[in-house]
């Protein structure tokens, strides 16, 4: 099992469907992308000497070049570990030292701050700018398939905030990510390929997640040309791109909804929010319904507070729906919450009681 094969196919059986856009050009098919991830993870086991379980750090802001080394670190058996490029460099080093990087893809943006975090960690990482020729030469390789891992082979290491002390890594096996890309389908939305997604939130953070059932489904990855969460860009992508879905924060709901273009642009093209990341009450979406009941023939707006221990065994945690009613809420929309952790009836869960999830959602038609 390796959730690299979930690009490997779409390469094969999807090859000329869009992959990548940058704002609202397309840059890369499902079959450049699956050659390109390939070549960058067969350099990497023969130029740089990495093995199945090394850590490999993604420091960037948000870019193509992001989807390309993710894969390929996948591709090769190896261990994403991404940070978030607004670290200070303090952070950046902790995290770098932790978890024992080998090698770290850097942006022009982040270069000089990843630089600073090195200096005295021994050994050192090796440092690639995305934008380098050392870059061009990985993705000009001759492509490798996907190593053959098994489900409990870590994938995705993800480093907390550090709000209350120093960083703490969770490892996501690759069992976990395939389980949740499932789940995804089940729980969230359907997705074909003539849908996309707008990572317009970190990819280091929540809008990474979403990256594996949209690649399932062969859809298109839109990555802002500011690399960053901008409410006008935001509303000219909308209008670009069909069946578009994007996780966001609540706070950037709120900044959408406070944009000057909000109710005078078409958003007849949006199609699904994700929210998380910090308490949504239902005022929130219930805003959301007012201004764009109009344009949108069918919306969803989904929140959720993640399970914050690390993923339960046997691929993490489920959810199901249940239906419930607020006088809060517009007639027009189907609510619905969504139970606890799947796994905390269940022998065995993990999860303390005050730290297992809890989620809702409304489902506006």
């Amino acid at each position: 099992m390796n959730v690299g094969n979930l690009l490997a196919r779409a390469g094969t059986s999807c090859a000329d469907f869009p992959a990548v856009a940058l704002g609202s050009q397309r840059l890369l098919t499902y079959g450049q992308l699956a050659r390109r991830a390939g070549g960058i993870a067969a350099a990497l086991r023969v130029r740089h000497d990495l093995r199945p379980g090394d850590r490999v750090a993604l420091v960037m802001r948000n870019s193509v070049p992001y989807l390309e080394t993710l894969f390929a670190i996948w591709y090769a058996g190896l261990i994403a570990v991404p940070v978030n490029p607004r670290l200070h460099a303090r952070e950046i080093g902790q995290i770098l030292e932790d978890c024992g990087a080998r090698l770290c893809f850097v942006t022009d943006d982040t270069a000089q701050t990843v630089n600073d975090a090195i200096a005295g960690l021994l050994p050192a990482p090796c440092i690639i700018p995305v934008s380098s020729r050392d870059y061009a030469a990985l993705c000009a390789a001759e492509p490798m398939e996907p190593v053959e891992c098994t489900p409990l082979d870590g994938a995705w290491l993800f480093y907390t905030s550090g709000t209350t002390g120093r960083s703490k890594g969770a490892l996501l096996s690759h069992r976990s990510l395939m389980a949740m890309s499932c789940a995804y389908f089940v729980d969230v939305d359907t997705v074909g390929p003539r849908d996309s997604i707008l990572h317009a939130a970190p990819l280091s953070h929540g809008s990474g997640l979403y990256i594996l059932p949209y690649v399932a489904a062969a859809a298109t990855h839109v990555v802002p040309e500011s690399g960053k969460f901008d409410p006008a860009e935001m509303f000219d992508l909308i209008a670009s791109h069909r069946g578009v879905s994007f996780f966001v924060a609540p706070t950037m709901i709120h900044r959408l909804l406070d944009s000057p273009l909000m109710g005078s642009t078409d958003t007849g093209n949006l199609k699904t929010i994700i929210a998380g990341g910090a308490p949504s009450m239902p005022p929130i979406p219930a805003a959301c319904w007012r201004p764009w009941d109009r344009s949108w023939r069918r919306s969803m707006v989904r929140a959720r507070r993640r399970c914050r221990s690390p993923p339960c065994r046997n691929g993490g945690c489920s959810t199901s729906p249940i239906r419930v009613s607020s006088s809060a809420w517009p007639r027009s929309a189907r609510l619905s919450a969504m139970s606890r952790c799947g796994w905390s009836t269940r022998p065995g869960c993990p999860c303390p009681p005050e730290r297992r999830a809890r989620w809702w959602c409304a489902a506006m038609w």
